[in-house]
């Protein structure tokens, strides 16, 4: 247990340290921070780092399906240990800034599954917050 203690504190300092190419800090960290809320069921951490607009967009399993989870549909179900629990490594893809946007594809590899997805961001009194999650879930690999 204490190694993946160890493992959750490490998590985003090498994720930040991994991809510091890849858009500006802040962004990079709030990225970190949002899928790091998410592995440790965190949903009072998640609702800091979200937007009060914030929606997910689940796609799949077949290319024609499509999934809008709201806000409060979101942080229910990793409330009530639903969703999360699995730690997952961080590729950012790509990072795009548009004024007070950001668009952030990310691959995030579990133990169980394989997550990739586009974040688009914005800044909300000087913090940026995730707006929308447009997610592809697929078994690990």
């Amino acid at each position: 247990m204490k190694t993946s203690r160890v493992i959750f504190f490490l998590f985003p300092l090498l994720f930040v340290a991994a991809c510091k190419n890849h858009g500006p800090q802040e962004i990079r960290e709030t990225v970190a921070s949002y899928v790091k809320g998410a592995d440790l069921q965190d949903a009072d951490a998640l609702d800091a780092l979200t937007h009060s607009e914030f929606r997910v967009v689940w796609n799949g399993p077949n290319p024609s399906d499509h999934t809008v989870f709201s806000r409060e549909v979101y942080l229910e179900k990793f409330r009530i240990g639903e969703w999360g629990g699995d730690p997952r490594t961080i590729e950012i893809i790509n990072c795009d800034l548009f004024s007070n946007y950001a668009s952030v594809h990310v691959k995030l590899d579990g133990s169980y599954q394989d997550f990739e997805s586009i974040y688009i961001l914005v800044q909300d009194k000087n913090e940026w917050k995730v707006l929308q999650e447009s997610v592809v879930v697929k078994p690990s690999t």
